[in-house]
């Protein structure tokens, strides 16, 4: 049997360290914790940031890297930096590559992207390799090269100015969760 200890839903939220020590008592075989949810709606995915805060993030990580160090298993991350984008990957990685350094840990690190090139679809589409649902829109290729956003332009983890941002946080004591504003109509 394998044993994979999850010791919160998505990393962000905050997790119980002395339940945390308990699963590492049971000697699990892996680590793995989501790093992401549909519930932040599409603002993050869209933008390519975490909704949680680059503090917040690293505080839990860096726990959970301690953590699969006593217990020598590998530790796995979802859906990283909330939106599993590109960008986000590469923003969670540089956290992993600085915790590690500050630890004195060396790594093997699986990267696995899944952004996709807003030409690379339109082209596909155009090639009529895209196939459509039973009752699809009408959804020329130029929709798509307006509305796929280009990656590397993105600047990991930039938050709208703290005006158009809210604030909130759990009953538990949990991290800030950040979140942008709706765009205006």
């Amino acid at each position: 049997m394998v044993k994979v200890l999850i010791p919160s839903g998505a990393l962000g939220l905050n997790y119980d360290k002395a339940a945390l020590a308990r699963g590492l008592a049971q000697n699990p075989d892996i680590i793995a914790i989501d790093g992401g949810s549909t519930d932040s709606g599409p603002a993050y995915l869209g933008q390519g940031v975490s909704k949680y805060a680059r503090s917040s993030i690293k505080i839990e990580w860096k726990g959970l890297m301690v953590a699969r160090q006593e217990a020598n298993v590998p530790l796995v991350i979802g859906t990283a930096g909330t939106c599993g984008t590109d960008s986000a990957v590469n923003w969670l990685l540089d956290i992993t590559k600085e915790i590690a350094a500050e630890l004195g840990q060396t790594l093997q690190i699986a990267v696995l992207r899944s952004s996709q090139d807003a030409e690379i679809l339109a082209t596909a589409f155009d090639s009529g390799r895209v196939t459509p649902s039973p009752r699809p829109p009408k959804l020329p290729a130029k929709v798509l090269r307006n509305v796929a956003i280009s990656w590397p332009s993105l600047v990991p983890n930039k938050l709208p100015p703290r005006s158009k941002r809210a604030r909130t946080s759990s009953s538990r004591g949990a991290p800030r969760i950040l979140r942008p504003s709706p765009p205006s109509r």
